[in-house]
């Protein structure tokens, strides 16, 4: 590796973190760096490296989007550690190895879990965009002790489930996943069938996963009924990464660049088409409902509703379809989201993030609905001709984002805050 030398005195790193000048090499790498130095040790199974190396990353730059992902990396790195540790344990268990021998690989492997849940539970208290991930790391911890820690594992996926939506849906996945580790299927089936139920996101994995259960339970019938609804309608929404995270949008963009094509046809032509467009997108929210797809057409639904003056149809479909029937899934927060959008430079819209703050104060949507609530104020204030109405409209913005850097005084989002405070003299 080469060495170089920063060209300045100091680096802008993340958001306003400065960072001093650094000659960087192998033995003394700068952020960037160490966190590719992390991922080739930890891809390449050297996780004694990766931990001494993400330790010392998240130590030098504590606040930067690096040292975020450097604790969840840490937390994992570590976890593999304990996996390796844990198989030695149960190997010198299944040999008889000498009682001496037994409690210090116990604990070894005591030591490497609390070392992995510190590192989880350091993103989840630090950084507000990872605290779901981190809490699913913790439980995953937790998982792998199988029934002894089961219990603890539960807890930890409740948790996101109840006050995460944005990995609501993962978690519900993977509380099915833990009960069918552990021989529960029943179980398993009542979690996943949740999941299919409630989570449009990770509808169709919910389903494929409840239907190969039904086929190790030689339930073929069944099976073949669950796979059949993937193959007509949740099979649209494509494949998922190991996150869970959808990754096909193909559909979703077609449908939605139909409806923008309609739209312009019609206004080149100068001819309505209102019910052309309108009911392009209801249909495939019909034919896919509960899928990314279906849900996806009635975002552009609820969009060519407000553009065709029929906004109380579409506050309808965004508050009631969608946030109301899925409370806990990502889908709910993205609705209100699209809600406060189309109400514009609005008390509405006011209203509408204030909403999205109460109902979901764990969430990184806490966050962003407190500075998008920090904007629509600015805007408010810009428009404002009472000039006393006008300096409480720009002191509100400012509460707002002292609320996030307050809240989050050591990570990315809350230097945004002060930086968003700052620029705009608030």
């Amino acid at each position: 590796m080469k060495k170089f030398i920063l060209c300045s005195a100091c680096s802008l790193i993340a958001f306003g973190a400065f960072v001093p000048l650094i000659q960087a090499t192998i033995d003394n790498p700068n952020l960037g760096e160490f966190y590719n130095l992390g991922s080739y040790y930890a891809n390449t199974g050297q996780y004694d490296l990766a931990v001494k190396n993400y330790n010392t990353m998240v130590k030098n730059y504590p606040a930067t989007v690096e040292a975020e992902q450097g604790w969840l990396r840490l937390g994992e790195a570590y976890k593999q550690l304990m996996l390796v540790a844990k198989a030695d344990l149960d190997k010198a268990k299944k040999e008889g190895k000498l009682p001496e021998i037994i409690k210090d690989l116990e604990s070894k492997v005591n030591s490497l879990m609390l070392q992995s849940i510190n590192a989880f539970q350091k993103a989840s208290a630090q950084f507000p965009a990872s605290k779901a991930e981190g809490l699913i790391g913790i439980s995953q911890v937790y998982a792998a002790f199988g029934a002894d820690k089961s219990d603890e594992a539960l807890g930890e996926l409740q948790t996101v489930i109840a006050g995460y939506p944005e990995e609501a849906g993962r978690a519900q996945i993977l509380v099915g996943d833990l009960y069918a580790s552990l021989g529960d299927r029943e179980n398993a089936k009542k979690a996943y069938t949740k999941a299919g139920n409630e989570f449009p996101e990770v509808a169709s994995l919910a389903t494929l996963r409840y239907a190969d259960l039904l086929m190790k339970q030689e339930d073929f019938g069944k099976a073949l009924d669950s796979y059949e609804t993937i193959v007509n309608q949740l099979g649209i929404d494509d494949a998922y990464g190991n996150k869970f995270r959808f990754l096909g949008d193909v559909m979703s963009r077609a449908v939605s660049g139909r409806g923008e094509a309609t739209r312009d046809i019609a206004e080149r032509e100068k001819k309505k088409s209102e019910s052309e467009e309108i009911a392009g997108y209801s249909g495939i929210a019909s034919h896919y409902y509960g899928t990314n797809v279906g849900m996806e057409a009635n975002m552009d639904l609820a969009e060519a509703l407000f553009y065709y003056g029929r906004s109380p149809e579409a506050v309808v479909l965004l508050r009631k379809s969608i946030a109301e029937a899925y409370p806990q899934s990502r889908w709910a927060v993205r609705a209100l989201m699209k809600l406060a959008k189309l109400q514009g430079v609005s008390q509405e819209a006011a209203d509408t993030y204030k909403g999205i703050i109460q109902s979901y104060p764990l969430s990184i949507h806490w966050v962003k609905a407190h500075m998008k609530l920090a904007d629509l104020y600015l805007k408010l204030a810009e428009a404002e001709k009472d000039s006393d109405q006008k300096v409480k409209l720009r002191a509100a913005a400012g509460e707002e984002c002292k609320a996030v850097s307050a809240a989050f005084p050591m990570c990315p989002e809350g230097a945004q805050a002060k930086e968003y405070s700052a620029k705009n003299k608030l």
